[in-house]
């Protein structure tokens, strides 16, 4: 997303609060009235296997030549997951515990997703790492996760080795292509509730500083039920070609699986544009979720149709709805940082006016505040600050910066504590409500850019 410069009015309005006590209270409760129910005491793997007994024949992943049933890939995700827990039982007296973090190692791939849903079903949260991230970010993520565990594939395992010897770190490494067959593949006793750590994904900030953004069970379930809500239909045949070290990727990566689609899975480089059309036609792909720059260059001179685009990671220019409007028939626009969980607003794009309806996910409330914390009114631009069901944890390892941008939400009810709402995420996005109910965003009060969906 880019930034914009605040005129001195803005500046202004930041610190300033004249607003009716109508306004007041339709901007705190009216526009903030999203609670609807979902599963708030289930678990990712809970509700995936469930999914698995109502659709065990269904395929839920295609990768190249390659399938898996759900029956398949629960299974094959149970073996791992036996062999994850065997691990820390022979190597600590209490075995794994909820929040143990686990490295992952991987190519995208059907082990990609197999590894993930096995680290959750051993009771572990998984942390994302990319094989392209240069060694000096590999070793600050191993070192401050202090994970003992590293899943991977047999072909990174030499390459894996000489790294943590080179970097002086103590991990063992399990190649997910060495799980022993005769594995067990029943399901698993869960350890785990809703209010543990599902995975940890690394962001940077103004400085560069990496930050991992602690994500809970319960954060992800409200996100999948609010986007399957939202989508409904459309959420079919779902195309994963993201970088899964980004929660850009749990929408095409564990979403679909948790409500019985199929993900079919691009394993080469998106810049291979003639590669990914062809991956699209053939698989005869529903739903893709792209960042809009990224969209227009795969689009441009083609004129293959897909019936469902999810743009999110940048702001949603005119030109780039015009340019797609051709290949899309429907457009939808996402917004929302790591920090509240994928995303918290979603707008329905029209390409003939390029304006769209946003609508707050369920369960999600947003504040427009000034620097005091007060309400702003209608129009005026101040801070976003997100409370609700997606608010993470916080930052592992970063206690301060926690305390600095999750803090207490002054206008949680006695029912938002209830359910856990009584925190808010200070976004450092600047916005204002408009007069049609649309919260717009305006840019940013620091220097972070987003090129290609990466904070800069």
């Amino acid at each position: 997303m880019s930034k914009k410069s605040l005129t001195k009015e803005q500046n202004n309005t930041l610190k300033t609060t004249t607003i009716s006590r109508e306004d007041r209270h339709t901007l705190l409760r009216s526009c903030n009235d999203t609670d609807a129910p979902y599963p708030m005491d289930k678990t990712i793997t809970q509700l995936f296997e469930a999914q698995v007994d109502k659709t065990p024949n269904n395929i839920a992943l295609v990768f190249a030549e390659q399938k898996l049933t759900y029956r398949q890939l629960n299974e094959i995700a149970n073996q791992l997951a036996h062999t994850i827990r065997a691990h820390y039982q022979e190597n600590f007296p209490q075995g794994i515990k909820a929040d143990t973090l686990i490295g992952l190692y991987l190519d995208r791939s059907l082990e990609m997703v197999i590894s993930i849903l096995g680290v959750l079903k051993a009771g572990g949260a998984y942390v994302p790492i990319s094989p392209e991230y240069p060694q000096l970010r590999v070793k600050f993520m191993f070192e401050d996760t202090q994970t003992s565990l590293i899943i991977t594939q047999a072909h990174y395992k030499q390459q894996l080795n000489k790294l943590t010897a080179k970097l002086d770190l103590v991990a063992n490494l399990l190649a997910i292509d060495d799980v022993n067959q005769a594995t067990p593949t029943a399901n698993l006793t869960s350890i785990n509730t809703s209010k543990d750590l599902a995975y940890v994904m690394y962001t940077s900030d103004i400085t560069g500083q990496s930050k991992g953004v602690m994500v809970e069970h319960k954060n992800v379930v409200n996100y999948l039920y609010a986007l399957t809500e939202h989508v409904g239909d459309f959420f079919n045949r779902v195309d994963f070609s993201a970088n899964y070290c980004f929660d850009f990727s749990i929408t095409t990566i564990l979403c679909p699986v948790l409500v019985g689609r199929c993900i079919y899975i691009f394993g080469k480089d998106i810049s291979n544009i003639e590669a990914y059309l062809q991956h699209i036609k053939t698989n005869k792909i529903y739903f893709i979720k792209a960042i809009p720059s990224i969209a227009s260059v795969i689009f441009a001179n083609t004129e293959l149709k897909v019936k469902t685009l999810l743009l999110a990671g940048e702001i949603l220019s005119k030109q780039c709805v015009a340019q797609l409007s051709n290949n899309v028939d429907v457009i939808y626009d996402e917004y929302g940082p790591t920090e509240s969980t994928v995303g918290v607003w979603i707008a329905n794009i029209y390409p003939s006016t390029s304006k769209g309806i946003a609508k707050s996910y369920p369960n999600i409330k947003l504040y427009n505040l000034s620097a005091s914390l007060t309400i702003l009114p209608i129009g005026a631009t101040g801070e976003l600050y997100i409370g609700g069901a997606g608010v993470a944890r916080g930052y592992l390892n970063q206690l301060e910066l926690t305390n600095e941008r999750f803090i207490e939400n002054p206008f949680a009810t006695i029912d938002d504590k209830a359910k856990g709402y009584d925190r808010l995420y200070k976004t450092g996005d600047l916005v204002r409500w408009a007069q049609n109910g649309n919260l717009e965003y305006l840019g940013r009060n620091d220097c972070q850019v987003k090129i290609r969906g990466y904070r800069i």
